[in-house]
């Protein structure tokens, strides 16, 4: 029920942070696959450490080895780019989801694990477009590699568990995608 309910009522939004990103343009190229790797890494580093000091201890499992700004800074470096991004003019910086609570938190996850999903389709679309192998440029997008289906059912099953409030999980949702997309359009 409740991951209905996600898929539903932040369509919109991923609709948008995906439409921010253009990963699968086919106008794309390998200096704009660079900004926007300098975007991703810039929302991701603080994202990834909010949900890393906030994991509730019933989700300190799940959570383990889903750390993935690493591959990030790989992926810039393995194409020679600067870990950062500079664009002219003003940037907010877009303020990072509330994930204080265990429901929240499982809000947050169920958008960056999703990621691992899209990544994959986004994976294969860049070894055909720059002729890419081996994961080099790109290993972000890899996931966990076959492992990838497995570990989302797990997020899967802890956001049907009995007991969540549903509002909260969706709510953490909205904030993580929110932030996710005031982050992306600051910086492309």
């Amino acid at each position: 029920m409740v991951l209905s309910r996600l898929r539903e009522e932040t369509r919109a939004q991923h609709r948008r942070v995906e439409d921010l990103l253009a990963l699968l343009s086919p106008a794309m190229t390998v200096r704009g696959y660079c900004r926007v790797l300098q975007a991703m890494h810039a929302a991701w580093l603080p994202l990834e450490a909010a949900l890393e000091k906030h994991c509730p201890a019933q989700y300190a499992d799940l959570w383990r080895g889903r750390q993935r700004a690493h591959r990030l800074e790989a992926d810039l470096a393995a194409l020679g780019c600067d870990r950062d991004a500079s664009r002219p003019g003003p940037f907010q910086p877009a303020s990072l989801p509330d994930l204080s609570t265990a429901a929240a938190w499982l809000g947050a996850l169920y958008v960056t694990e999703g990621s691992t999903l899209g990544g994959q389709q986004i994976s294969r679309h860049l070894e055909r477009k720059f002729g890419w192998s081996a994961g080099r440029g790109h290993t972000f997008f890899l996931g966990y590699g076959e492992r990838t289906g497995e570990r989302w059912r797990a997020v899967q099953q802890a956001l049907e568990a009995p007991g969540l409030d549903g509002n909260q999980v969706v709510n953490g949702a909205h904030q993580t995608f929110s932030y996710l997309e005031v982050s992306f359009a600051g910086r492309l």
